[in-house]
């Protein structure tokens, strides 16, 4: 999957993989692309879990919307390139 959806590039499908795995998100997360592609929230998305919009996965965002969300009481959990994983 990684092969035709990027790590970090594209739709972000590597990095939001590797977050999951690493921090073990066992509930529904946000996934934000501005790589202007298709978000790709659906493939980690599972009905009967609680969904937690304070930890978000940002995909190709730029420093500006990125300092937007730190204002907004996020705190940078992980980061590659211009990939990040944040939460409150």
């Amino acid at each position: 999957m990684v092969k035709y959806a990027g790590y970090c590039e594209n739709y972000g499908y590597g990095y939001t993989n590797y977050v999951k795995k690493k921090f073990n998100l066992n509930e529904n997360f946000l996934v934000r692309n501005f790589n202007n592609r298709p978000n790709i929230h659906g493939y980690f998305f599972n009905i009967n879990k609680i969904s937690d919009d304070n930890k978000i996965i940002l995909i190709g965002v730029d420093n500006e919307k990125l300092k937007g969300f730190v204002d907004n009481g996020f705190k940078i959990k992980d980061s590659f390139n211009n990939c990040y994983y944040i939460s409150k």
